[in-house]
């Protein structure tokens, strides 16, 4: 892929370090480029033809309001509302994302206290929170063969799910879903574990999640936007 692309007088730098999580990786990544567009992508999809065409050709229409452009996932697609219209949305998923790299910048990246998964939720948040619109571009899709089935759960996902959503409500919640925290984290633990260990994770996240707190309950915006 390296060599073609070459031809095409585009240079590909392929960038190999430590894994440092999902969010700090891209953070990292995303200082080595300049382009004004920066795409996120799994390492386990493929493009559909013209998904690429389509979502660009979307940003070259968009202002510098708009932030972000999210592909359509077959065959599981994330479950969310959008306008079908304007194609305006309340979060991303960033398995395939298209970003404007002066918004990514602004708001300073991902969060990396989330290591993996929530990560794009909480982006997709702090750029609504500093006034940016986000979007889903149905027409841009690519193929996302991330599950045996549709019930299957994996260890990384658990554990960083359930944290993340937590971590979320501490960043971006009301009083009300901030307080239900540790009656959230009692249900996780009084629930059967869907794997080995999956209690031993819950706990580890409690404590991380306890230890972060108070200094992100103390930086939290002022913000009109509801999330």
């Amino acid at each position: 892929v390296q060599k073609k692309l070459e031809t095409l007088g585009i240079v590909m730098h392929v960038a190999q370090g430590l894994n440092v999580g999902f969010g700090a990786g891209h953070n990292a990544n995303s200082k080595l480029g300049h382009a004004p567009l920066l795409l996120v992508s799994n390492v386990d999809l493929f493009f559909e033809p013209a998904s690429l065409k389509e979502v660009v050709e979307q940003a070259n229409q968009d202002d510098q309001t708009v932030a972000a452009w999210e592909f359509l996932q077959k065959p599981y697609e994330h479950p969310k509302y959008y306008d079908p219209v304007s194609g305006f949305t309340n979060w991303n998923s960033h398995a395939c994302i298209l970003m404007r790299r002066t918004a990514f910048q602004a708001v300073g990246g991902y969060d990396e206290n989330i290591f993996m998964y929530g990560e794009d939720v909480d982006l997709s948040y702090n750029f609504r929170a500093n006034g940016y619109l986000i979007k889903y571009v149905p027409k841009a899709v690519v193929w996302h063969d991330t599950y045996a089935d549709v019930g299957e759960v994996k260890p990384v996902q658990f554990a960083g799910s359930t944290f993340a959503s937590l971590y979320l409500r501490l960043k971006y919640g009301t009083l009300k879903d901030v307080l239900a925290i540790p009656t959230l984290q009692r249900m996780l633990l009084n629930n059967p574990q869907p794997y080995k260990g999956a209690h031993d994770a819950v706990r580890a996240n409690s404590k991380k999640l306890w230890g972060k707190a108070i200094r992100v309950l103390t930086k939290r915006k002022h913000t009109k936007v509801s999330f």
